[in-house]
């Protein structure tokens, strides 16, 4: 899909500063740009199962931690700990 859009002379050449920075395309440059500002933008909207159990008066034991139903790279360690302790 092809979308035309003005920029300021100051955006511009911020753009052309990163293009030639890392070398690569404008277009390449504005779509990882755009891409990484709207991914931002939907993950404050994002509703985990914590947010549904607790707006329906659940209330859950604390862990300390606010982001368990959100973190990756915790999920993961967790699962290769898991894996270990059941091959040992």
């Amino acid at each position: 899909m092809s979308t035309a859009f003005r920029m300021s002379p100051e955006l511009e050449k911020l753009v052309q500063a990163a293009c030639d920075c890392v070398g690569k395309s404008r277009s390449e440059i504005i779509r990882t740009a755009l891409e990484k500002y709207c991914l931002e933008l939907t993950k404050e909207k994002q509703v985990t199962w914590y947010d549904v159990l607790k707006s329906s008066g659940f209330k859950p034991i604390r862990s300390g931690r606010s982001d368990l139903s959100t973190n990756k790279e915790l999920l993961r360690k967790r699962v290769i700990e898991r894996a270990k302790r059941r091959s040992d």
